[in-house]
């Protein structure tokens, strides 16, 4: 039995870990010897043979545990070379499923570019508008010349974009390129194709360009005729000496976009001043344009007639505009401000007034297009105008779409705002070159001397301004109207009503220049002349703030608050979103010592002209005093 249990020791213990099983092996060693002396040395009291047999069998038993230890140290070594192996291989496979999982991916990435790619390519080709100048043909002599076709394509392209460059156009337009511009080589596989080859076969198939052809001769006294063609442009040729081919590419490119993109020809003569050349062009674009272009065409066909000063031609051209599109705000804008000087500023206004309810109903944007900037302008509403010039140089290269640039306009509608910090740093964005900019230093500096209450002390700027804007008919018409006023209120206020007189003469009857008119005849003690002036000014145009304004102030200086109430509440009305009769009427009301509502007017103002010292200066006050 004893024998038995120390067997049974020393198999459970090959069950074990290698340290284990050679501790147990070790132990069932020890203990064997030990039990196998005992035994002998019992048996030999007794029968040596017994002794002699049993200390056999016991060392055939050592021996068996021991090769049954090293059977398991072998074992264990060698399930721990499995296991490595098996962690090696585990490894191996989760960097292997990691590769497949990330090289999946990059595919599927991969896969989803190319598709939109794709996408993109046929959304550009389907929705291209392109004039497209493929390569012309040259003959030998120009080759020689390094006219080749290609070059001579290029020569073309650049006058073109050149062209395109110089269009402000509130509407878009067509692009121009050239036929290898797009060719890219990337070779598909197994086909040959390049993907600018793939470009080129949607844009045919799918899209709406224009493509422009053409060729040239060399005649034997070195006149140089260039033709040009192509869909929708009717064949036609320029002739020059050879070395001014670039302006034959000029004439060619101009002709180009007169017969591809009519309506932006016509708004590129009109911007760089050529009136008379739009006249010229705009009746025959007239007679091939497509319906959906006529409008368009009888706008510019009006604004060229304007600025030459055909007033009663331009009107008819708006009217005609209106009458194929009732809704063109373009036209029923720019007719608004032919009325100011053709039917005078009432007139003017209720045009306006009809035009503004009418967009409102078709719920059309008022803030971000120069559609409407003459009903801003008639309404003073300097806010709007900032906006909708600001949106219309961010979609115009910068510059805008007016004639004059717009940096100069926007410090004026500053100035107005009595924001004058702001409105220098738009003088600094202005060209000092423009005549616009030069005439807008000089008016800055009126007002500000107006807001100090002293227009006399920059007499001498006002006269600078005065000669300016005499002599310029884009200064009248495009960018100041009822400005050169102030330089009437300046001679008055310095004491020289003759020539305030002539300067007010020699303006139209703005309702501006009637309250000016009467603030010089009140200073020089003309009081019931001054009461007349402003009498006639409201009779000539009721719907129209200044003569309000300027008349209340006069009341209110004089203890009249209640009549000046009346008027710088009808100028209030008038024009909603002026800040000056707001401020005037908290000066009336602060001067009666109503606070409280003289900081209601004071917010009122603050709303539209948040910048004015004065006004801040004000509403301060008054918040003080109301509590």
């Amino acid at each position: 039995m004893a024998e038995n249990g120390i067997l049974e020791g020393i198999l459970g213990g090959v069950e074990g870990e290698e340290r284990e099983a050679e501790e147990t092996g070790f132990r069932a060693e020890a203990a064997a010897t030990a039990v196998a002396t005992a035994v002998a040395i019992d048996a030999a009291r007794y029968d040596p043979e017994l002794s002699r047999a049993a200390s056999d069998y016991l060392n055939e038993q050592r021996v068996l545990v021991r090769a049954s230890t090293e059977l398991v140290r072998i074992q264990v070594h060698h399930s721990d070379e499995e296991r490595e192996l098996s962690i090696q291989a585990a490894k191996r496979k989760r960097f292997s499923d990691h590769f497949r999982m990330s090289f999946q991916v990059f595919m599927t990435l991969v896969a989803t570019v190319i598709c939109v790619g794709v996408g993109v390519m046929v959304w550009d080709a389907a929705t291209s508008k392109s004039v497209v100048l493929d390569s012309f043909d040259s003959p030998a002599p120009l080759v020689a010349q390094g006219l080749t076709g290609k070059v001579m394509a290029s020569r073309v392209l650049d006058a073109l974009e050149e062209l395109q460059d110089a269009t402000r156009a509130v509407n878009g337009g067509w692009t121009s390129t050239n036929a290898w511009s797009s060719d890219v080589k990337i070779e598909l596989p197994e086909t040959g194709v390049s993907i600018g080859e793939i470009n080129h076969i949607l844009h045919e198939r799918l899209g709406h360009d224009i493509h422009i052809n053409g060729d040239a001769d060399l005649s034997k006294d070195g006149t140089v005729t260039l033709f040009v063609r192509g869909e929708g442009v009717p064949a036609s040729h320029f002739s020059g000496p050879l070395e001014d081919f670039d302006k034959l590419a000029v004439r060619a490119a101009e002709y180009i976009y007169g017969r591809s993109q009519a309506t932006r020809y016509a708004t590129y003569l009109i911007n760089t001043n050529r009136n008379a050349d739009a006249v010229q062009f705009l009746p025959g674009a007239m007679v091939r344009a497509k319906p959906a272009e006529a409008p368009e065409l009888a706008t510019l066909w009006g604004n060229a007639l304007g600025t030459q000063g055909k007033l009663d031609e331009a009107e008819n051209k708006y009217r005609l505009a209106l009458l194929l599109e009732p809704h063109l705000w373009r036209a029923w804008g720019n007719l608004v401000g032919l009325m100011n000087y053709t039917e005078g500023e009432e007139a003017a206004n209720r045009e306006s007034q009809a035009m503004l309810k009418s967009a409102a109903a078709l719920g059309a944007r008022l803030d971000n297009t120069v559609e409407f900037q003459n009903s801003w302008i008639l309404s003073r509403d300097f806010g709007m105008l900032i906006k909708v010039y600001m949106a219309n140089i961010e979609q115009n290269h910068g510059v805008g779409t007016a004639v004059s640039p717009s940096a100069p306009s926007i410090a004026d509608f500053y100035g107005n705002l009595h924001d004058f910090s702001t409105a220098d740093k738009w003088l600094v964005k202005s060209d000092p070159d423009e005549e616009a900019t030069r005439a807008e230093v000089l008016l800055q500096s009126a007002y500000r001397a107006i807001d100090r209450g002293q227009p006399a002390a920059v007499l001498p700027a006002l006269q600078a301004f005065w000669k300016m804007w005499s002599d310029s008919a884009e200064l009248q018409n495009d960018m100041y109207t009822d400005q050169a006023c102030i330089v009437g209120l300046a001679y008055g206020m310095a004491g020289d009503l003759a020539k305030a007189e002539e300067v007010f003469s020699h303006n139209k009857p703005w309702a501006y220049c009637y309250a000016v008119r009467g603030d010089v005849l009140e200073h020089a003690g003309k009081l019931a002349e001054a009461q007349k002036v402003w009498a006639d000014g409201l009779k000539a145009a009721p719907s129209m703030a200044p003569v309000y304004l300027h008349r209340g102030i006069s009341e209110a200086l004089r203890g009249d608050f209640k009549q000046a109430e009346s008027d710088l509440s009808a100028a209030s009305q008038r024009s909603p979103h002026w800040a000056d009769p707001f401020k005037a009427w908290g000066d009336a009301l602060a001067k009666q010592g109503r606070w409280k509502e003289a900081l209601l007017k004071y917010d009122s103002a603050a709303e539209y002209a948040p910048n004015w010292p004065a006004l801040v200066s004000a509403r301060a006050a008054a918040k003080a005093k109301a509590g």
